[in-house]
């Protein structure tokens, strides 16, 4: 199994829910599997292969359990291509919450 280096600055909280992203460069939105979030990132599960820098807007099905961040606006740090038979997603995405006024 490859292995990545910890980057992480915040507490990480796992959580398995459901959100929406909407790509503003496409004005596209489609479902994710979130599978962690902290007050600076999130990362999630894709059908769709999101390049880094792209601009995101997250939408949170469910509340979170834990303290949420500020913003839900992000920036796509990171793409993976994720093992073939995980599920319907096939790329694990990476983003960090930016200020709504570094969307456009």
């Amino acid at each position: 199994m490859k292995t990545f280096p910890e980057n992480r600055i915040q507490k990480r909280y796992i959580v398995d829910t459901t959100a929406l992203v909407e790509d503003y460069h496409l004005g596209y939105r489609f479902p994710v599997k979130m599978r962690n979030y902290s007050i600076g990132g999130m990362c999630f599960e894709s059908e769709y292969a999101l390049r880094p820098g792209r601009k995101v807007n997250i939408q949170v099905e469910d509340p979170l359990p834990h303290p949420s961040p500020d913003s839900r606006y992000a920036e796509v740090c990171w793409r993976r291509k994720l093992s073939p038979g995980r599920r319907d997603q096939h790329f694990g995405i990476g983003v960090k919450f930016i200020p709504s006024i570094l969307i456009k």
